[in-house]
């Protein structure tokens, strides 16, 4: 990503999903462990542009697999998938 694009995205979270970007600050596969594996991988991590980048993929990925999850809801089974699906309706996605 340039770096334009990074400070674009990064603009467009804080404006357009908030509430979302907070939710995977403290999510326990979220900004920690993002930030935790991009100091192990020095590639993603040699600069703050790099780190920027990687966290914004991982923000990405966060949120596809938030909404796998609220997808494959079963009720049948009980509450597996209603912390996403509570996550989601509330950032409104």
């Amino acid at each position: 990503m340039t770096n334009d694009k990074l400070v674009s995205e990064s603009k467009r979270i804080n404006r357009d999903e908030y509430s979302l970007w907070f939710e995977f600050i403290n999510a326990e596969d979220g900004l920690a462990e993002t930030i935790k594996e991009a100091v192990d991988d020095k590639s993603k991590s040699d600069n703050p542009l790099q780190l920027l980048e990687s966290i914004l993929e991982d923000y990405d990925q966060w949120k596809d697999d938030l909404k796998f999850e609220a997808e494959s809801h079963d009720p049948s089974v009980g509450f597996d998938g209603s912390e996403a699906i509570r996550i989601l309706r509330e950032a409104q996605l």
